[in-house]
């Protein structure tokens, strides 16, 4: 997938190939800014359980993993990434500084799917 993305963007972001630390620097600063991001849903997530009966709901228990999931991903993410790039195995540091990217694409759409059926 990595490759992929190079294929399709190069002559224009060659700067951003995937298999550059820079790259990879630049994934694990996204990830951080969507963690800052992330902090108010996260709290809000709390509101799942604020009506009688809801914390046995498994489904706002299932929301709520979801949601809180990211961070504990992000903090798993960055030293192995780290420790990629320590090794200079560039290609796995850029797959590991990716995966938080991809949870929160999933989390995304997820989000998007859940408003869509229940509107």
């Amino acid at each position: 997938m990595a490759s992929l993305a190079y294929r399709l963007t190069k002559g224009y972001l060659t700067w951003i190939s995937p298999a550059t630390p820079r790259a990879v620097r630049l994934r694990n600063a996204l990830c951080f800014l969507l963690l800052i991001a992330w902090a108010p849903f996260g709290f809000a997530v709390l509101f799942l359980f604020d009506s009688p009966g809801s914390e046995s709901d498994p489904f706002a228990w299932i929301m709520a993993g979801f949601v809180w999931l990211y961070p504990l991903l992000f903090l798993l993410s960055l030293p192995l990434t780290w420790l990629a790039l320590k090794k200079k195995d560039l290609p796995r540091a850029a797959k590991r500084a990716t995966l938080p990217l991809w949870y929160a694409k999933a989390m995304v759409m997820t989000g998007v799917g859940f408003y869509l059926a229940l509107k």
